[in-house]
Formats: C-alpha cells, structure tokens, sequence
C-alpha cells in the first residue's frame, strides 16, 4: 500500500461510506471540529447521533497512530486544538457512553478513548436526560 492510499484503503477496509472515504483526515477533522462547535452551542441531536459522531473521533485515533506521519502530521494541531475545547466542554462518566460491554471488546479505556467517556454540560434537555438513562442502564 502507498503512502498516499493508506487513508482511503484504512476506511475502505473499515466499510466507511464514500463520503468519508474522499474526505479522508482532512474531512473527518472537520467533522470532529463541527461536533465539537455543536457540543459548545448545544448538542440537539439525539444520543444515536453523538455516538455516530464520536465514533469519527475513534477513526481519528486509529488513524493517527497507523498511518505514515506525513499524512498526519498536518492535522495533529487542528485534532489537539478540537480535543482541548471538547474537553472543555464535557465532563466525565462513569462508564463509557457505547456500554461496557462494548467498551471491554474493543479494549475502549477513559485515558486512550476519552470521547467516548465524556458527556456535554449543556444540551438539548432531552438529550441529556437520553444519555442519563443510557448510563443508567449500564451500571
């Protein structure tokens, strides 16, 4: 594999819809950044949502750790930056927003996986009351 088809063979391989595909890191950092702007204004969507959307900060993750330097480089100060602010605007759970089970099976941990530990402070009420239910279901 290239050093310039390793993005789009990585999502291909990952079933990744063709829009994600051809957007490559440079659209899934855009789309992070555009979740994390929701969260700041307040995330109205429902939780199936958020969870779509912080599946793309996962692809990030992997992406950033398995494909050549020089495909990621130009996007490490843009993620870091998204990453700051969403933490900023979140806070910490008990449990992982997916499940536990689901957490253990693809070995998902607060410190390596924070997104999917982290809820908004503000948001749509009914939301935030879907994501307090989902917590409660798994504890």
């Amino acid at each position: 594999m290239s050093k310039q088809d390793f993005v789009s063979e990585y999502l291909v391989e990952r079933g990744c819809p063709t829009a994600i595909v051809k957007g490559g890191l440079a659209g899934l950092v855009e789309q992070w950044e555009a979740l994390v702007a929701e969260v700041e204004t307040g995330y109205s969507l429902g939780l199936d949502d958020y969870l779509n959307e912080l599946d793309v900060r996962q692809l990030l993750a992997d992406l950033m750790t398995s494909a050549p330097e020089g495909e990621t480089k130009p996007f490490t100060q843009r993620l870091q930056a998204a990453d700051q602010q969403f933490l900023s605007l979140t806070k910490p759970t008990e449990a992982c927003l997916w499940g536990e089970a689901i957490a253990e099976e693809e070995h998902w941990s607060a410190d390596n996986n924070f997104w999917y530990y982290r809820r908004p402070r503000q948001g749509d009420p009914d939301f935030l009351a879907e994501i307090n239910d989902a917590l409660a279901e798994y504890e």
